[in-house]
């Protein structure tokens, strides 16, 4: 999983060069082989034309310990969606919170939204429909 210690890992190199470090980011940690290069240009693309100070003010909130709830504090239903890259491990979500659904869409890195919508959609729509039902 991403947890703090790896958003926290990436900050100097935002604060030296940002641009330099948002692209490493991107590339090294949430793209996966088989995604579309041109919406992964597009996303990297997008986030440098971001405020540095918002960005790096947001990757520190992202590292702060005990910023979110914890799953089983959750009141609820989740749907846990992964991409290829692991970063939501469905044994840890799973022991949390037994109810959660999962779900991964593989081949995708970090930007499932725009890499596999279809696919997403329909993951959304199955569980908006459980969700109605229970």
């Amino acid at each position: 999983m991403l947890c703090g210690v790896a958003f926290q890992a990436f900050i100097p190199a935002f604060e030296v060069d940002f641009k330099s470090g948002v692209r490493d980011f991107f590339v090294n940690r949430l793209e996966h082989p088989a995604d579309d290069s041109k919406i992964n240009q597009q996303v990297v693309d997008d986030v440098m034309t971001a405020d540095p100070a918002v960005a790096i003010a947001l990757f520190r909130d992202l590292a702060t310990p005990g910023r979110l709830p914890k799953a089983e504090e959750v009141g609820v239903p989740i749907l846990g969606i992964a991409s290829a890259l692991q970063f939501l491990d469905r044994d840890v979500l799973l022991a949390h919170a037994a109810a959660a659904w999962f779900a991964q869409m593989p081949g995708c890195g970090h930007a499932i939204m725009l890499q596999a919508t279809d696919g997403l959609n329909a993951m959304l729509k199955r569980f908006a429909d459980w969700v109605d039902r229970n």
